[in-house]
């Protein structure tokens, strides 16, 4: 038999819902994805990752059996050549693009930087420092920026694969109506919305440091890589709610003033493309 590999596409943005979405749709025995949330396969160089076709087509082995079978890579949408690359894949995938705020989608991104401890910088400047980047991709620069300007991005899938095999969600939607999302996303892949599907716990929200102890443990690498490599996974889970918190402080003005000068045009102009009002992208500035 020959083995297939995904149809089914979660291409970003990231830090906009695409792990939420990730496990309530892994939940259904009809849509399989790999344990591997992030393949990303189909990055383009200098952020290719180091994964061949054989391997990349192996995460599927078990999900031959699947109508869906999954790929949720958030950076899919960034990435200038991956709607092409994936359509020359499966022509006739499904892409699913989830859009935030791109100023919160930003922040958020910012500190899960800082939580991982490769972000020491205010945000302000770790926007300036990003954007003066002259090498610019994934695990490469951050992004902060090119990972909210969505208008082209969106337009390359829509060229690709045309609204019909396209879903452009608000994640504010899939936050605050997420039956109702379910049930879009479920026409969209002509498949009946069986019960039990649980679209209610967030996953990968942005966290701060609780207190300045645990800033300083985030910042010593050695430390982290000692946690990393000896605490169980039960026990980091578990001891997260002391060393973190997820009330985020409030956004620099100054940091607010230049993001809304650059994506106000680009979120204007995504609006043409979609013919979407998608006013959750702007309601809060």
């Amino acid at each position: 038999m020959t083995m297939r590999g995904p149809n089914l596409f979660i291409v970003g943005a990231p830090k906009a819902g695409t792990t939420s979405l990730y496990h309530y749709l892994a939940d259904d025995a009809r849509i399989f994805f790999p344990q591997i949330k992030e393949p990303h396969f189909f990055l383009s160089a200098p952020s290719r990752v180091d994964i061949d076709k054989e391997t990349y087509v192996g995460l599927y082995t078990s999900g031959q059996h699947a109508a869906y079978r999954g790929d949720a890579s958030p950076f899919y949408l960034w990435d200038p050549q991956a709607a092409a690359k994936i359509r020359r894949w499966e022509p006739e995938a499904k892409a699913i693009i989830l859009l935030r705020d791109p100023i919160a989608r930003a922040y958020s991104h910012y500190w899960m930087n800082v939580v991982s401890g490769v972000q020491r910088r205010t945000f302000l400047s770790a926007l300036v420092e990003d954007m003066s980047s002259k090498v610019k991709g994934f695990k490469i620069s951050h992004l902060y920026v090119e990972c909210g300007q969505y208008a082209e991005q969106v337009k390359r899938y829509m060229d690709e694969f045309g609204m019909s095999n396209v879903l452009i969600l608000e994640s504010s939607e899939l936050l605050e109506k997420p039956d109702a999302i379910m049930s879009q996303i479920y026409e969209f892949l002509g498949l009946a919305l069986e019960r039990g599907i649980v679209a209610s716990e967030l996953y990968n929200q942005a966290l701060v440091p609780r207190n300045g102890m645990a800033r300083i443990l985030l910042n010593a690498e050695r430390t982290r890589a000692v946690v990393k490599r000896i605490v169980p996974e039960r026990i980091k889970l578990s001891l997260r709610p002391v060393v973190f918190s997820s009330r985020v402080p409030p956004i620099d003005d100054k940091a607010a003033r230049l993001l809304q000068t650059i994506f106000r045009p680009e979120v204007a102009r995504l609006r043409e493309i979609t013919g979407r009002k998608l006013q959750s992208l702007t309601e809060r500035w």
